[in-house]
């Protein structure tokens, strides 16, 4: 975005059909092509959902996490659209935030309201999103992790040297947890 902030999404479309990757492609093409420079996540979003509401099926949506980190103002500011909150946290203090709840998906409705969230965000920091975690059935076939129970293991972890190590650790948890195949 400029020489001290990058921007990060993850977009998550409903179904698996080849309608829903028409849609992510489409989707796809608007942010790389509609060349918006957003000043916050949420306006970015709403741009992206006026646009989505009036070219996708009824029915169909998108999920997205949109993150602009400031390197200058050690912050993370997110909105997000239909996804469960994110974890931040840093693992040299074992210090974690579970973010605010999102709003609607993408696509659904034009004019939309999305929020946004920002936070202190510190180097070796971690912002951590990703419904696979959640939504895995374990292997004695229990409902799925959810979102509260991915706190839990974050919570419960001691304060490692490195992102990299404490990443390491909660993908062995998931893996032991989860079956196979994701």
């Amino acid at each position: 975005m400029d020489s001290y902030r990058f921007s990060v999404f993850a977009v998550d479309f409903s179904g698996h059909s080849v309608g829903s990757a028409l849609n992510t492609f489409l989707l796809s093409t608007l942010i790389k092509y509609v060349h918006l420079i957003p000043k916050n996540p949420s306006d970015y979003l709403s741009a992206l959902n006026d646009t989505l509401s009036k070219l996708i099926p009824l029915g169909q949506f998108a999920a997205m996490n949109f993150v602009i980190i400031n390197v200058d103002a050690n912050t993370v500011t997110y909105s997000s659209a239909g996804n469960t909150p994110p974890i931040i946290g840093n693992p040299s203090s074992g210090n974690v935030i579970v973010g605010e709840a999102s709003s609607q998906p993408l696509g659904i409705e034009k004019s939309a309201f999305y929020a946004d969230h920002e936070y202190l965000f510190h180097p070796g920091d971690f912002f951590l999103y990703s419904d696979a975690l959640i939504k895995s059935p374990g292997q004695d076939g229990l409902p799925e992790l959810k979102n509260v129970g991915l706190e839990q293991w974050v919570c419960q972890m001691k304060p490692q040297s490195g992102t990299e190590q404490l990443l390491q650790i909660l993908l062995d948890k998931f893996y032991s947890y989860t079956e196979f195949p994701l």
